[in-house]
C-alpha cells in the first residue's frame, strides 16, 4: 500500500512494515501529497501541494514542476491514467493537463468549457472518457467533445466536485465539497443528501464502491457512511473504532479492506468480516 499524508510525506506499508519517504530523506519536493497513482510499469506517481508530480519508481526519483515540464501550477489534486498510459493531472490553479510521456497540453478556462482553473479530481471510465470534478461543477471529455454538467442539466450546478466512483451498473457516483452525493446514469440524476435522506453530512471528500455495490462516503466531521441502495449505515467515533470523524479520503482494496484517511487519527482500516492484513502483503 502507497499513502499519502498530510505533512508526513509518503508511506509504503507492505502489510508489516512501514517505509516512510519525506523531503529529509528522499527527492519528494513537499510531504503533502493529495494523490498517488501506479502506472504499467510500477512507477508511483504522486500528487503534491506545491511540489508538481513525482515519479518514483522504486529506485530513483523524477519531478515534474513548472520549470522543466507544461505543468502550469505546482499543486496537483489528482492523477488519473488512461489505457495508453497517458497521465491527466489535475491542478489547482491552471486546469487540466495531459502528459503523454513526450508532450504536455493543458485544458483551462482559455481553451475549453472548463469552468474553473482549480481541478479536484479526474476519473477516467472503461470508454475511456474523462469526467472531470472541478472547484465549479463536473465535465466529460471523450477526446473530441467537452459537457459541462451545470444548473441546466444536473441537480447540483457548479459547485466544488472532490470525488468521482464507479458502481458494478455503471453509475457514476460524485461527491460534492458541500453538497451531499449525486448518482448519474449518463441520463438521469438521483440526489443525496443530509436534508433528503440518512447522508450524516453534506461535507463529502471522498466516495468508493466496494464488491458488493456498496457506496462509501468519507464525511468532514460525521465519520463515513454506507449506502447498500436502500439504507444509511453511519460508523462514527461513538459508534465504532473510527479514529476520527473528520474523514477526507476513503477506498476499498480487493479484500474488502475500507481505508480511511482522517484529519488527525492517522489511518484506520475497516471491514465488516474482520481485518486480515497478512493478505495485504505483497
Amino acid at each position: 500500500r502507497w499513502i499519502g499524508t498530510w505533512g508526513g510525506g509518503l508511506v509504503k506499508f507492505d502489510g508489516i512494515n512501514w517505509t516512510i519517504y519525506d523531503i529529509n530523506n528522499s527527492p519528494l519536493p513537499y510531504d503533502i501529497i493529495y494523490e498517488v497513482v501506479i502506472d504499467r510499469e510500477s512507477r508511483k506517481w504522486i500528487a503534491t501541494q506545491g511540489g508538481g508530480i513525482a515519479v518514483f519508481d522504486d529506485t530513483s526519483w523524477v519531478v515534474y514542476d513548472t520549470s522543466n515540464s507544461g505543468i502550469l501550477h505546482n499543486t496537483i489534486y489528482s492523477i488519473a491514467i488512461d489505457s495508453s498510459e497517458n497521465k491527466w493531472i489535475g491542478t489547482w490553479g491552471s486546469g487540466a493537463v495531459k502528459f503523454d510521456g513526450t508532450n504536455w497540453i493543458n485544458y483551462s478556462t482559455h481553451n475549453t468549457i472548463i469552468p474553473n482553473v482549480k481541478v479536484c479530481e479526474i476519473f477516467i471510465d472503461d470508454k475511456g472518457v474523462k469526467w472531470i470534478g472541478s472547484a465549479a461543477g463536473l465535465l466529460s471529455f471523450n477526446d473530441s467533445l467537452w459537457t459541462l454538467y451545470d444548473e441546466t442539466n444536473s441537480p447540483l450546478g457548479r459547485w466544488a466536485v472532490y470525488s468521482i466512483a464507479p458502481d458494478k451498473d455503471d453509475n457514476l457516483w460524485i461527491g460534492y465539497k458541500f453538497d451531499g452525493v449525486a448518482k448519474f446514469d449518463g441520463e438521469s440524476w438521483e440526489y443525496f443528501s443530509y436534508e433528503n435522506s440518512d447522508l450524516p453530512s453534506n461535507v463529502v471528500y471522498s466516495v468508493a464502491i466496494d464488491s458488493l455495490n456498496n457506496l462509501w462516503v468519507a464525511t468532514n466531521g460525521s465519520g463515513i457512511a454506507k449506502y447498500d441502495g436502500n439504507a444509511w449505515t453511519v460508523y462514527n467515533k461513538s459508534n465504532s473504532e473510527l479514529t476520527d470523524d473528520y474523514t477526507f479520503w476513503i477506498t476499498v482494496d480487493k479484500y474488502g479492506n475500507k481505508w480511511i484517511g482522517t484529519l488527525k487519527g492517522g489511518l484506520s482500516i475497516f471491514n465488516e468480516n474482520g481485518i486480515h492484513l497478512t493478505q495485504i502483503v505483497h
